[in-house]
């Protein structure tokens, strides 16, 4: 009979603390996973432009607009076409579309996501 005492398992204060962290961590991947999908999705549009054209003969304008077509088919907009950053120096020609997206997360705290890895050497995709 004593050991019963002991084994009570998780009260309700226990249950509560359990179902705020389970409720807050539902939040974040509801507010954070759209945004890694929307990456996702302008990723793979990115790299079925560079990967099916003739990038060395195309101009600036050229790129942007077939980017900006395959945005409109996935209906990416995390990312505008006038925001990606066509440099050439050297011969060489780098694409940068980098981009962070804010959510608001909870009140006043905000989550800020920052997405790097949309750089890319032309003169080495062909």
């Amino acid at each position: 009979m004593q050991m019963r005492k002991y084994q009570g398992g998780l009260g309700t204060l226990g249950w509560l603390f359990v179902l705020a962290i389970g409720a807050f961590l539902f939040t974040c991947v509801a507010k954070v996973g759209p945004i890694y999908l929307d990456y996702w999705q302008t990723k793979k549009a990115i790299d079925l432009v560079l990967n099916n054209s003739a990038l060395a003969t195309k101009s600036r304008p050229e790129i942007i607009a077939a980017i900006e077509k395959q945005f409109e088919i996935n209906n990416i907009d995390s990312v505008k076409p006038t925001d990606i950053k066509l440099t050439e120096s050297k011969g060489t020609r780098e694409l940068d579309a980098s981009y962070e997206k804010r959510v608001a997360l909870i009140s006043n705290i905000d989550v800020v996501v920052k997405f790097d890895k949309l750089k890319y050497n032309l003169s080495a995709v062909q």
